[in-house]
């Protein structure tokens, strides 16, 4: 069985129950049902809905871009199997995931769950959105395991570029806190919108695509673009009768990864030619776990201190802005 390349294992636990995490996670990449008791498998298979043309194409196509991520990272390709997504129906989705979120990733299980009611009518929406969850799940993965834990015991320590606090910091504190969360959505979100003209090309999607463009969903995507002031190429799903749509995600939390690069490329316009090659170095950090590249860089064009207030951005809004008036403010003193 091959291992899991962008992984690893901190702590001082013994190399005995390291073992056996590295081990039973390698397992749940190739055979993740493997995992699932008789009873609860045989009611998942009851309830889950089939996966048919466009999720598989889907799958497929997000394996095959990753696998080019994970290349320029400098990390060996690793796929993630049909059996490892579930589509759920609405209730039991809610069980084990946000109600606000259309899919969820679960990075140590390495499966991702999705919410049938709100993605499985829609081809094109439901395509990126497994590319989306595929991007968590081959990201930079790290857990701690400290001395006299067994291997069920261990806690996330990093994924991508987000970092946890450690256990013992936890204890110390009585809390536990993470960075890097907004970031992280931001340069998924990204990867995924750079993907859509590839992704588009699909055989499976073609009749949603023609449906996207019909004149009548084109003036719908367009008073939409205009009234939320959302670019229209970002509008991935429109609804025939209502006024519902879905849209490529954290648009703000983008817009200041996407400033945080413009403005690293004036700083550094010798290393690097253009700000899609400053942002290349993000996604290699989601998939290598090599902050100290970035770290350098946002520091260097923003001030000593930035990268750790960049680190501070959440996904929601309010957070966003409030990172994007601190950074520009910075960015001035420097100047």
């Amino acid at each position: 069985m091959e291992k899991i390349p962008n992984f690893k294992i901190i702590g001082s636990g013994s190399e005995e129950e390291k073992a056996k995490v590295e081990d039973t996670l390698e397992k749940r990449l190739y055979d993740n049902r493997g995992f699932i008791s008789e009873r609860d498998i045989d009611r998942l298979k009851a309830l889950e809905y089939p996966k048919g043309d466009v999720e598989h194409a889907a799958i497929n196509f997000s394996n095959r871009y990753t696998s080019a991520l994970l290349e320029r990272a400098g990390i060996p390709n690793f796929d993630i199997l049909a059996n490892n997504y579930f589509i759920m129906p609405n209730d039991e989705y809610l069980k084990v995931a946000d109600p606000d979120s259309n899919a969820t990733a679960f990075t140590l299980r390495k499966v991702t769950a999705l919410n049938a009611l709100k993605v499985r009518s829609k081809p094109l929406f439901i395509a990126m959105v497994i590319l989306h969850e595929t991007t968590h799940l081959k990201s930079f993965l790290s857990v701690e395991l400290s001395e006299g834990e067994k291997a069920e015991d261990k806690s996330l320590f990093r994924d991508g570029v987000i970092v946890y606090s450690s256990e013992k910091k936890d204890e110390e504190a009585g809390f536990s806190h993470s960075h890097f969360k907004g970031l992280q959505e931001a340069i998924i979100a990204n990867l995924e919108k750079r993907a859509f003209s590839e992704m588009s090309k699909l055989p499976e999607l073609q009749d949603e695509i023609a449906r996207l463009n019909t004149p009548e969903i084109l003036e719908k995507r367009k008073k939409i673009s205009e009234k939320k002031k959302i670019p229209i190429e970002d509008i991935l799903w429109v609804s025939d009768t209502t006024e519902d749509y879905n849209w490529v995600a954290y648009p703000r939390t983008r817009f200041v990864l996407d400033y945080v690069c413009d403005e690293i490329q004036k700083e550094f316009s010798d290393e690097y030619k253009s700000s899609e090659e400053v942002f290349q170095e993000f996604s290699n950090a989601q998939f290598n776990g090599n902050l100290m590249t970035i770290a350098r860089l946002v520091d260097g064009a923003f001030g000593k201190g930035s990268f750790r207030i960049l680190g501070n951005m959440d996904t929601d809004a309010n957070s966003a802005a409030l990172c994007m008036e601190t950074l520009k403010k910075l960015r001035l003193q420097k100047a």
